[in-house]
């Protein structure tokens, strides 16, 4: 049902309008009559209705001015503006301001007959297109939470072709699967946002019409990996060739020609259940890249390596080395131990021999903070991709040992909390959605208040309701990531009641808008 307010002073002109019963019982609700225009713009901003007849000689306030006011408020409600005498100048005023129909009154029968058909046509194609809207966002999210597992859990192994299109929205047929990963060197800052959906655009107009599926996966600014699904005579094996000058061509027209990239092409297979190793091979073939150079695309299986293999360096005593260093926090031992390993690797040297080399060295640091296997996993992914944006072997090396020196640091920073604070904090992760205080807080830990506000500062450098802010924000960061909901219903959802104070604060907290967060994930 379309609701409906009429505002006019001219009574006979409402009369008019009632009169016209059988169009407005079949679509219509007329919600209110008022001829007050001060009344009518609070009825305005308290309903959203979906569209008003308004006369422009209101007493209070005019209606030029009520559409100026209601357009100020975002208020998306249609307006017919009606005025007894022409009046070029306030048609125009009113056109300005999004305003398609002005009628001299009293308008007639037949005018207000197409007015109503007209408005109720508009609804109902909005509502169609807010259904489609709403239909793509699911089909987007639904592919992108496979692909962000997939890419740091490698679980498509498990799901054949019709479960992978029923489960989330995927067109695969039997046919060649093939993984692409993509890592760029040098974006400007001012592209990150960007860069990579440009691309991707790029590449639909590229592949969409020869595959049968291209999924991309934006993994923050700088990383993008792509499914290909085609069959063997489709060409697609061919332009995949060409991918890395499409990059450059996208680069050149961006206007950052100084970017650089790096391309692994996985090996192709011939079932949706192979498509992990395909990935696998893809960013193992892209990491070459940091061993031979960028600006090159290296495909997997044209690939040629030492025959050092990786377990003739990784071996379960050095392992077992290194996770004794780790666990002493002993920083020398552990860099020289990782040093040691690096010492074999050469620009010829398989890829996964570093990549071996990085993955026991972050599990070995991340075991020590007891986190679960699932987290570890994902963390090790989020380490590699950092370490994937070095242009040479020397300079991850030094990102890397940065990193292992703040994670020791955290780590004995973490080990100075005592058990209250630690219960606490665990309390105020656990509850950050609900309207919780430091006063709950400290009852569930058995502390006076003033004294856990002040425990809390001074073992953590956070004050409660900073501690609070972060968690709020991190499932914030989740939500955009996962769920199909509005900003405005995640500000909801992690306990806050104004969109403007969220939005302050997760750009404060995270450095973009939370719709500009979701889109860099999605």
């Amino acid at each position: 049902m379309m609701t409906v307010i009429l505002a006019f002073h001219d009574k006979e002109q409402v009369r008019q309008i009632l009169a016209a019963k059988e169009i407005l019982n079949q679509t219509f609700l007329i919600t209110g009559i008022y001829a007050d225009g001060v009344k009518v713009m609070e009825e305005i901003i308290r309903q959203h209705p979906d569209l008003v007849l308004l006369e422009q000689n209101l007493p209070g306030m005019k209606g030029l001015e009520i559409i100026k006011n209601a357009r100020r408020h975002a208020v998306s409600t249609d307006f017919v503006l009606l005025e007894r005498n022409k009046n070029f100048d306030l048609a125009q005023a009113a056109m300005r301001m999004g305003v398609e129909e002005y009628l001299i009154s009293p308008a007639s029968d037949e005018e207000l007959e197409r007015i109503f058909a007209k408005y109720a046509d508009h609804r109902q194609a909005r509502a169609e297109k807010g259904r489609k809207n709403d239909l793509l966002l699911t089909r987007r999210l639904l592919r992108n939470a496979f692909m962000r597992d997939f890419v740091t859990q490698e679980n498509a192994g498990e799901l054949s072709i019709s479960d992978l299109n029923s489960r989330y929205c995927f067109a695969f047929h039997n046919g060649i699967f093939q993984a692409a990963f993509i890592q760029l060197l040098g974006l400007p800052e001012k592209m990150e946002t960007s860069f990579l959906p440009g691309l991707v655009t790029e590449l639909r107009y590229r592949f969409d019409p020869i595959c049968y599926e291209m999924v991309p996966y934006i993994d923050g600014a700088r990383r993008l990996t792509l499914i290909f699904n085609y069959s063997k005579d489709s060409g697609t094996s061919k332009r995949l060739s060409g991918l890395l000058e499409i990059v450059q061509d996208h680069a050149q027209k961006a206007g950052c020609p100084e970017c650089s990239c790096t391309i692994g092409i996985g090996r192709p297979a011939d079932h949706a259940s192979e498509l992990g190793h395909s990935l696998h091979t893809a960013q193992q073939a892209a990491f070459c890249g940091v061993l031979r150079g960028y600006n090159r695309q290296y495909v997997s299986s044209r690939l040629t390596f030492e025959p050092l293999r990786p377990e003739q360096i990784c071996t379960p005593q050095w392992i077992r080395d290194l996770k004794t260093s780790a666990t002493y926090m002993d920083v020398r031992k552990f860099k020289d131990l990782i040093q040691q390993a690096m010492d074999s690797v050469t620009p010829r040297s398989d890829p996964e021999i570093p990549l071996s080399i990085f993955r026991e060295s972050i599990r070995s640091v991340l075991q020590i903070c007891d986190k679960p296997e699932q987290e570890i996993q994902e963390e090790t992914q989020v380490v590699l991709a950092m370490l994937g944006e070095n242009d040479s072997l020397q300079s991850l090396l030094r990102s890397f040992f940065d990193w292992v020196e703040h994670q020791f640091d955290e780590i004995r920073r973490q080990r100075l909390y005592s058990r209250p604070i630690r219960d606490a904090q665990n309390f105020i992760r656990e509850n950050c959605s609900r309207r919780i205080t430091l006063q709950d807080t400290a009852n569930q830990v058995h502390l006076n208040a003033s004294y856990l506000s002040t425990l809390f500062k001074k073992e953590t450098g956070q004050n409660f309701s900073e501690f609070l802010t972060e968690c709020r924000i991190n499932e914030a960061k989740q939500m955009l990531r996962e769920s199909s909901l509005s900003v405005e219903q995640i500000c909801y959802e992690v306990g806050y009641t104004d969109k403007k104070h969220f939005s302050r604060l997760f750009i404060k907290n995270v450095g973009v808008k939370p719709s500009t967060y979701r889109i860099l994930h999605s």
